[in-house]
């Protein structure tokens, strides 16, 4: 059987218990994307996708109740009820405070709605930790507020050297999202959070990145 180069790589993740990968596996099987048209694999595919789905729910709610050790809470998280989805898992974000120096706590990859508002020194070691973050942890966006000049250039200079895109005073939530849900065109190809994209040079020309930034105008 000849497979196409996607369906390729969502069968080798697929077998490898990726929940994501198994749904779009699934979704191939039963349109014949790339495979012979399959409606007992779709199935099957489908079937070991959802059943992840539940388990990762459960994961996902554990550790967020984890979580709540690791710095001040500021805001709990709580659950939301669904009436159209009445076994849905869904939470709000668990907002925790915590200091630079506890970097057990937020320089981790916490799955689940988990955010951390970390204390600085000063605002130049904020932009400092920030950078950091990104080139050793990986960021999909950043955002920066300031009324002076000198933050916002000291911001872009570091998301230039983290390679991260920069949102400069935006209001509206909208622009996060929109980072995260299509991370495959808004991410740089630059850090570990962001390592592929369909818009990325570097598939053409190895050599050259593109870091943008936005502003309200």
């Amino acid at each position: 059987m000849i497979l196409g180069k996607r369906t390729r790589w969502f069968r080798r993740s697929a077998e490898w218990g990726e929940a994501r990968a198994q749904y779009n596996l699934g979704v191939c099987c039963a349109t014949g994307q790339g495979v012979p048209r399959d409606l007992v694999q779709a199935h099957l595919w489908f079937s070991l996708a959802g059943s992840q789905a539940h388990s990762e729910a459960q994961a996902a709610v554990h550790r967020v109740e984890e979580a709540h050790r690791l710095g001040e809470v500021v805001l709990s998280s709580r659950r939301l009820e669904n009436p159209e989805y009445p076994q849905a898992q869904v939470r709000t974000p668990l907002l925790l405070k915590c200091d630079a120096k506890d970097e057990d706590a937020y320089m981790v990859e916490r799955f689940g709605p988990i955010s951390f508002v970390v204390r600085a020194a000063d605002t130049g070691a904020a932009i400092a930790l920030a950078e950091r973050l990104a080139r050793e942890c990986g960021a999909l966006t950043a955002g920066v507020y300031s009324t002076r000049a000198e933050v916002i250039d000291a911001m872009v200079d570091a998301t230039c050297r983290g390679k991260v895109a920069l949102s400069i005073n935006l209001t509206g939530g909208v622009f996060v999202n929109q980072s995260a849900a299509f991370s495959d065109y808004h991410g740089t190809g630059g850090n570990p959070a962001a390592n592929a994209s369909y818009t990325d040079a570097a598939f053409v020309a190895n050599r050259f990145r593109v870091v943008q930034r936005r502003r309200h105008i």
